[in-house]
């Protein structure tokens, strides 16, 4: 009998450590990725078709993973930016145990010539060690043009990836742009715009995916027939994994991601703004250059992330720091979740100094129905209505105020015509309760009156500020 308990046991025991492994568990481990919630970060490597694009571009993954194991001490070189509030971020670089790296970069294709070339993997340091058919996301065949997608240095091949490879990535991303944007043009209908877009708090891949993608398709509705944009979608850990009640986790995470979007900023997301993409807008005929929009779109803590991105980032350097000399054309902040301080150096005096140099365009939207921002710890944030209200009753500020009705029109502009930061007063727009979120109106973005908004600060910067 108890010999037979035993054999049972023994058995038991036997199919526990035989059980089936993810394909990617073991550089999902190597990683530190390997948990219930780190996961959710990379799940477009398990359902690369499912979780895609629906338009040509991009889809640029950020993880964080302890120190040791993505980074020598050697690898991370920062400078101090200009804006003190982002002193703690920056130190966070430097010293916080966890660091931000790009994992992965798929490129997407909106109508491909057959399934197989949907999507694939520009750049992943998941990819395993055995041939191209058998990965889950297959490298790009691009090899004539970027051998380093298929060649470059896996996890698997050394004891640290990850945060030095990640300036290969965007180099790789830069060179498959070129490429690309060039190839476009040659057949009649060039791409019109590159748009990079970074969602908020909580946000996990697949859920950003299909946030990219309702962003994009209401701006399409709204656009003449000669919009082609590039799609650039970044994810980034937003989601803190806890075991503690939601509304408490929930409450404690806020300082902490917000943290992770100011480095986020001052990371990788700054150098892809202020560096990759000017780079390869330098790289195309000067025409070309001429009729591409570029634009930053952000939302909560996505538009903190793209707010330090474009007028404070990057820190981080490879070799020697240079700042940057050229920037985009727009950034739109949806709902900001930074203080409205940051971006302007005392608004309200004739002396004042608007911040965001290289950007041509920036606008941000408030709302009286968004009960996270109306909430948040210290207040003073850019989406919340009493920052509009503070900053737009004073008659000497130097942003220039408007408003959005119901319909997305943008109206009422008003203020100084120097300023190239336009403050939008959203409530009749931002109005409702999304699906499955919280904060009443905070993420009513993805209508198709919000993309006829959007659209129209999109081109902003290519025009006369206005009056």
């Amino acid at each position: 009998m108890y010999g037979k308990i035993l054999l049972i046991v023994c058995l038991l025991l036997q199919g526990c450590t035989n059980a089936p492994q993810r394909r990617l568990a073991s550089a999902e481990k190597q990683l530190s990725t390997d948990g219930e919630t780190t996961m959710l970060y990379h799940s477009v490597l398990y359902y690369p078709d499912e979780l895609s694009l629906r338009f040509d571009g991009y889809l640029i993954g950020v993880e964080k993973s302890p120190r040791d194991l993505v980074s020598t001490p050697q690898s991370v070189k920062v400078s101090t930016p200009s804006e003190k509030t982002l002193k703690t971020s920056t130190d966070a670089l430097l010293n916080q145990p966890k660091l931000l790296y790009i994992s992965h970069i798929l490129r997407e294709q909106a109508q491909p010539q057959s399934a197989e070339n949907h999507t694939c993997a520009l750049y992943n340091l998941y990819q395993r060690l055995e041939p191209a058919q058998s990965q889950l996301v297959e490298p790009c065949a691009e090899q004539n043009v970027l051998p380093m997608a298929v060649t470059h240095r896996r996890c698997q091949d050394k004891e640290v990836c990850g945060y030095d490879d990640s300036w290969d990535a965007l180099k790789l991303l830069k060179q498959s742009m070129i490429q690309r944007l060039m190839t476009q043009a040659n057949t009649g209908k060039p791409y019109s715009d590159i748009v990079v877009i970074v969602m908020g708090w909580n946000t996990v891949q697949e859920e950003a995916i299909r946030n990219f993608n309702s962003i994009m398709l209401n701006v399409k509705r709204s656009a003449p027939a000669d919009f082609n944009p590039l799609v650039i979608g970044v994810t980034w850990p937003s989601q803190w994994s806890s075991s503690w009640i939601e509304p408490i986790y929930r409450l404690t995470s806020f300082p902490t991601k917000a943290g992770d979007a100011d480095e986020l900023g001052l990371s990788w997301l700054g150098v892809l703004i202020q560096q990759t993409l000017p780079e390869v807008k330098a790289a195309l005929p000067q025409a070309q250059q001429a009729q591409l929009t570029t634009s930053l779109i952000g939302h909560s803590f996505g538009s903190r992330a793209s707010n330090v991105a474009a007028c404070f980032g990057p820190a981080i350097y490879q070799d020697h720091y240079q700042p940057p000399t050229a920037g985009i054309d727009n950034l739109i902040n949806l709902q900001g979740a930074f203080k409205l301080t940051q971006l302007t150096d005392n608004a309200t005096s004739t002396s004042a100094t608007v911040f965001c140099p290289l950007v041509k365009q920036v606008a941000l939207t408030a709302s009286i129905n968004d009960q996270a921002m109306s909430k948040a710890p210290g207040g003073g944030y850019a989406g919340d209505a009493r920052s509009y209200a503070d900053t737009c009753s004073n008659t000497n500020t130097l942003i220039r105020c408007a408003f959005a009705d119901h319909h997305g029109n943008l109206f009422g502009v008003s203020g100084s015509a120097r300023s190239n930061i336009t403050y939008i007063d959203a409530s009749s727009l931002i109005s409702e309760n999304a699906y499955l979120s919280g904060g009443g109106a905070h993420s009513d973005i993805y209508r198709k009156e919000h993309g006829r908004l959007i659209y129209q600060l999109m081109r902003q910067g290519k025009t006369p500020p206005l009056d």
